[in-house]
C-alpha cells in the first residue's frame, strides 16, 4: 500500500473519528436532561431505586428489611460449593480446609444469633435459616473431620435441605416485590401523569437480565406500550452517571433515525428505524442476509433475500419500533 493510499484512508478515517468525538459528547448532554428518570442499581439489600424528577429533585429508596436475612442464609451452600469445588479432583490434599473452617465458624455464630433476627421474620422463616445453618455445620464438621469430600456427598447435604432453600428463595421474593411496589407506587404518586413517561434503567448482570425482579415490579406499574420503549435492562450501567449516559445514546439515536429514515416507508428503512431504537444491531438485516447467501447455493441468494424482506424479522419485530403505531410488549435489554 503506497503512502498516498494511506493517508486517504486516514483522512476518511478521521471522518469517523470526529464524529465519535461530538457524539460521546452529544449523548451525554441528551442524557443528562432526560426526566423524569428512575435508574435501579444493585445492593445488597435487595437494590436502591433513585428517581430524577427534575434537574435538581432526585428521591433515593434502599428499604432495610429482612429479604437479606432469607437471601444470605439460602446462599450458605452456594458459598460452601465455590470454597470446595475446584478441589474436588484431589480432595485429600486439604487446601480447601482453611477456608471452610473459618466459613463454619461463621455459620456456628449465625446460628447462635438467630433470636436476634429481624422481629418481623415469621416461624416459618427462622426455622428455614436455622435448618440450612444446622446441616450445613453438620456437613462442614464431616468434611473437616475426615479431611476429604466429594461433590456427591454435598449434593446429598444440599437435599437435605431443599425445602428450607426453596422456602428462604420463595420468601425473598415475595418480601423484595412487596417493599418495592410501594415504593414504585410512591413514586408513581410522586410524578403523577408524567409517570407515563418515565425512563427506566435497571443495572444487572447477565446472569440476572431475563425477567429482572426489579423489572418485573417496575414493567407491572407502567402501561404496556412503554414497556418497550422506557424499561431498559442494562450490564453497562454500574453508576447512574453511566445509566443517564447508556440513555441518552438510546433517545438520541432514536430521534436521529427518525430524522433519517421516517420519510422512506420501505422495509429496510422501517428495519433501521427499529435497530436504531432498541438493542438490535443496525447491521443485523445485512448480516442476516449474508449469512444466508453464504450458507445457500448462488442461485438461491436473490430468493432467500425477498423471503428475509417478507418474513417475521420485517413484519412482526418493526411494530415494536416507538415510531410505528402499533407497538409490542416487551422490554429493552442492553
Amino acid at each position: 500500500m503506497g503512502a498516498k493510499t494511506k493517508q486517504g484512508i486516514s483522512i476518511v478515517e478521521d471522518l469517523d473519528t470526529a464524529m465519535r468525538d461530538a457524539y460521546d459528547l452529544h449523548i451525554k448532554e441528551v442524557g443528562r436532561n432526560i426526566y423524569p428518570m428512575l435508574y435501579v442499581d444493585f445492593t445488597l439489600v435487595g437494590g436502591r431505586y433513585t428517581l430524577i424528577e427534575a434537574e435538581e429533585k432526585t428521591h433515593v429508596r434502599s428499604p432495610n428489611f429482612e429479604y437479606s436475612q432469607l437471601k444470605s442464609c439460602a446462599h450458605v451452600p452456594l458459598g460452601i460449593s465455590v470454597m470446595i469445588s475446584k478441589y474436588a479432583a484431589q480432595p485429600d490434599i486439604g487446601q480447601w480446609i482453611p477456608a471452610v473452617t473459618t466459613y463454619r465458624s461463621k455459620i456456628k455464630t449465625a446460628l447462635a444469633n438467630q433470636d436476634n433476627l429481624h422481629k418481623s421474620l415469621t416461624p416459618s422463616q427462622r426455622n428455614a435459616c436455622r435448618d440450612i445453618l444446622t446441616h450445613s455445620i453438620a456437613f462442614l464438621d464431616g468434611i473437616i473431620s475426615k479431611r476429604h469430600f466429594t461433590l456427591d456427598g454435598f449434593s446429598n447435604y444440599t437435599f437435605k435441605i431443599k425445602n428450607a432453600l426453596m422456602c428462604c428463595s420463595q420468601e425473598a421474593a415475595n418480601i423484595q416485590v412487596s417493599k418495592f411496589t410501594e415504593i414504585v407506587k410512591e413514586f408513581k404518586g410522586i410524578l403523577g401523569s408524567r409517570w407515563n413517561d418515565v425512563y427506566v434503567v435497571v443495572s444487572a448482570l447477565w446472569t440476572l437480565s431475563k425477567e429482572n425482579v426489579h423489572e418485573l415490579v417496575i414493567g407491572a406499574q407502567m402501561a404496556e406500550e412503554k414497556r418497550e420503549t422506557n424499561l431498559i435492562v442494562s450490564e453497562a450501567v454500574p453508576t447512574l452517571d453511566k445509566a443517564k449516559t447508556l440513555l441518552g445514546r438510546i433517545i438520541g439515536d432514536r430521534i436521529i433515525a427518525q430524522h433519517v429514515f421516517s420519510d422512506h416507508h420501505d422495509p429496510d428503512s422501517l428495519q433501521d428505524i427499529y435497530s436504531l431504537s432498541t438493542e438490535r444491531d443496525l447491521l443485523s438485516l445485512s448480516a442476516h442476509r449474508a449469512l444466508d447467501r453464504m450458507a445457500s447455493p448462488a442461485g438461491e441468494a436473490a430468493e432467500m433475500a425477498g423471503m428475509l424482506d417478507a418474513d417475521p424479522l420485517v413484519g412482526a419485530a418493526v411494530v415494536a419500533c416507538p415510531y410505528m403505531s402499533q407497538p409490542k410488549s416487551g422490554k429493552r435489554r442492553t
